[in-house]
């Protein structure tokens, strides 16, 4: 594992918005690939199957780069000197779950990826800001062929009230995009 700097972004497209340096982790060589495949991870239940659905039914090892984004939220520094070290422990919390997110599925992908004649080619990318909008960034400034995201399974008023970054993804990436529902959202045949 080797940790490289930021990635240049394309000309004419907007940089991430990020207000610290860029960890990005490098499993594996990534030349010789035809195809960018950008799967987005988090802490969440359904990361593990969409990560899974992802290498089983999408991702070639002969072709592709799989960049695995984390995008972590931006603590507000609380100025209020008693919550003060409140607020860095916290933001070094969140960096350090950042950083096992991203080691813990580019081990699963990369353990998939010996078990055939070719290694999957693997970079993961810890990022800060809003998940919409840094994975679509990301995305657009690694020229990637393919989003691949999960969904959390909520409802149309969750998704109102609250949002959802599938359904942002969906509507404003400028690529394709794969959503992975949760398990319980298969449907039954009658």
């Amino acid at each position: 594992m080797t940790i490289s700097p930021p990635v240049e972004t394309a000309p004419g497209v907007r940089p991430p918005v990020v207000d610290e340096e860029i960890l990005d982790i490098s499993f594996l060589p990534t030349s010789n690939h035809t195809r960018t495949v950008v799967i987005a991870v988090d802490q969440s239940t359904n990361t593990d199957r969409t990560v899974q659905y992802a290498l089983e039914k999408v991702i070639n090892r002969d072709t592709d780069l799989v960049v695995l984004v984390h995008v972590r939220p931006i603590i507000v520094p609380i100025y209020n000197f008693a919550k003060h070290d409140y607020s860095i422990n916290m933001a070094e919390d969140h960096h350090k779950a950042g950083v096992a997110v991203v080691q813990k599925y580019g081990e699963i992908v990369t353990a998939a990826g010996a078990l055939g004649t070719d290694e999957f080619k693997v970079r993961g990318l810890l990022l800060k800001g809003d998940p919409r909008d840094e994975v679509i960034s990301r995305a657009e400034a690694l020229g990637a062929d393919l989003i691949v995201v999960g969904s959390k399974g909520a409802g149309a008023f969750k998704r109102a009230v609250l949002g959802s970054v599938s359904d942002y993804i969906i509507h404003h990436a400028h690529t394709a995009v794969l959503v992975v529902k949760p398990e319980h959202h298969k449907h039954e045949k009658h």
